[in-house]
């Protein structure tokens, strides 16, 4: 692009900067040429001439394929982080004595996090079990 456009590179970006996103985004997909007006002049540019990069918003993780965008919202709530320690003290009990590195019951750990989140935690356990 810049042997064919030298000098009008900023100009193309500044005019690409100033473009709605999503518009060129969707000529880029169908596969069309997108023109723009810089300095007085008509440019098209293919879509194999764009780099579409697409970012997620504060909060989400995204993905993009073939014209489909799927977003997480990745806020952890007091239940999910609840629900990921039970997980992990779950996989830890099960785990053998050989790999974990200690024999130490699961209610001398829960007690160690203080009595009203244990008692929370053992009653997860409980029904999970």
């Amino acid at each position: 692009m810049g042997k064919r456009y030298g000098k009008l590179i900023p100009a193309i970006r500044a005019a690409l900067g100033q473009s709605d996103g999503s518009i060129i985004a969707k000529l880029a997909a169908r596969g069309e040429l997108l023109k723009l007006d810089v300095e007085g002049q008509t440019i098209e540019l293919a879509p194999e001439a764009l780099l579409i990069e697409t970012t997620a918003a504060e909060g989400f993780a995204c993905a993009e394929d073939a014209g489909y965008l799927v977003g997480l919202d990745t806020a952890l709530t007091d239940e999910l982080v609840r629900e990921g320690l039970i997980r992990e003290i779950l996989r830890t009990v099960r785990m053998p004595v050989s790999k974990r590195g200690s024999t130490c019951p699961i209610a001398l750990f829960l007690t160690s996090m203080g009595t009203s989140r244990s008692w929370l935690l053992c009653q997860r356990i409980e029904n999970i079990l």
